[in-house]
């Protein structure tokens, strides 16, 4: 069980390294297991050239993706990031097959 002085020096370590506060609170929660409830995990996110590596295909295809919704990425102090959960949601998706022309 952490004590309120230990709690006070986490988020102001974590403010001051720039973590936002929810996942602040979501690390404590997780640390103290929040009298028996379960917290919601943060959302993992990456960057395009991670998000490219995990599906195994460009940076270009990640920003095609994009344009055509399959993809949703999320600004965070105006850097682009995509949410992990989705990449892999999209990685498991089935592949539609492209009829060649012939």
């Amino acid at each position: 069980m952490l004590n309120r002085p230990t709690k006070q020096i986490i988020v102001t370590a974590a403010r001051a390294a720039g973590v936002p506060l929810d996942l602040i609170h979501a690390g404590i929660a997780l640390m103290i297991g929040d009298a028996g409830k379960v917290p919601s995990s943060p959302a993992i996110l990456v960057n395009q050239a991670t998000a490219a590596r995990l599906l195994s295909v460009s940076r270009f295809t990640i920003r095609r993706m994009v344009a055509e919704g399959t993809l949703h990425p999320v600004r965070v102090r105006g850097a682009v990031r995509y949410r992990r959960e989705e990449l892999e949601s999209v990685a498991r998706s089935p592949v539609a097959m492209v009829n060649s022309p012939g």
